[in-house]
């Protein structure tokens, strides 16, 4: 398909993560995870996962493979407003958003619950903010997504390992670092 094996990369991460670069856009990659998503946090894509949507990974994690981005940038911001403007928030597996599964995932693991809610409200600044293409309403019906997912990760019972890590807080790294790959 006229793709090309970042063979250094690959080789040293081949059973996790490869990446393969178009031979005549070396700027437009393949980036190829196997098994579970892993980047800063783990999100769990088993088979069952795979097969909520014959398309695409499910909605819930699409938005948090977004979401758990530590160093979130503006195009990673606007796929989150992308994400919650055009789709709606329900249960999973009803062709929406699954908060029960963000939820779910946040109540499991402090970490990504701390970079999910960080990010959030970096959405919700840029919504603030002049610079976009949306109307008054649009930002209103994403803000209100926003907040919504805030309020169930809030609610969420949370056990007792992922309190104790509360008690931590900060104070110790709560994501891994995702090796940049320059061609």
């Amino acid at each position: 398909m006229g793709y090309v094996p970042n063979k250094r990369f690959n080789l040293l991460n081949g059973a996790k993560r490869q990446i393969y670069y178009q031979q005549e856009d070396e700027n437009r990659r393949v980036d190829i995870l196997v098994g579970d998503f892993e980047m800063c946090h783990k999100l769990p894509l088993d088979d069952h996962r795979l097969a909520v949507d014959p398309v695409t990974i499910p909605l819930a994690e699409l938005l948090l493979s977004k979401a758990q981005i530590v160093q979130l940038n503006r195009k990673d911001a606007l796929d989150i407003i992308s994400l919650l403007l055009n789709n709606d928030l329900g249960k999973d597996g009803e062709d929406t958003i699954g908060l029960d599964r963000i939820t779910y995932l946040c109540a499991q693991d402090w970490g990504l619950y701390k970079t999910v809610t960080i990010n959030l409200k970096r959405v919700l600044d840029l919504l603030s903010g002049q610079e976009l293409n949306l109307t008054d309403e649009e930002k209103k019906l994403v803000s209100e997504r926003v907040q919504k997912i805030e309020r169930a990760i809030q609610e969420a019972p949370k056990p007792l390992a992922w309190q104790l890590r509360d008690k931590v807080g900060t104070r110790v790294r709560w994501y891994e670092e995702v090796e940049e790959v320059d061609r």
